[in-house]
């Protein structure tokens, strides 16, 4: 199964390869359409990596939103699993209200 960020880049990678599509078209019509709950979430970056993001976003014409939206997804993903096989939710069960998320589908 792939993940996420795997699908957004390899849609986009395909579309730019067959020169078909925008990515932006699905931005518009969410911010013009009732969407879910949105929350801003800010981060400083270093140069460079600011740089790559905005280089990668281009060449595959997706917003930045979308494709940190992905990138953290897949983050979020990996790190629950990894905190589960390493026990970190029975180790935390009952300290401070901590218990196990059960995964998204």
């Amino acid at each position: 199964m792939r993940t996420p960020l795997n699908l957004l880049v390899t849609e986009r990678a395909l579309a730019v390869v067959s020169g078909s599509g925008s990515g932006h078209f699905h931005d518009m019509v969410i911010e013009g359409a009732e969407s879910p709950e949105i929350k801003n979430v800010c981060a400083k970056l270093s140069v460079k990596l600011a740089d790559e993001l905005d280089n990668v976003c281009t060449v595959l014409d997706v917003s930045k939103r979308r494709f940190i939206e992905a990138a953290l997804l897949e983050a979020v993903h990996r790190a629950k699993r990894i905190m589960d096989q390493e026990g970190v939710w029975e180790s935390l069960e009952g300290h401070n209200g901590w218990h196990k998320v059960e995964e998204e589908a």
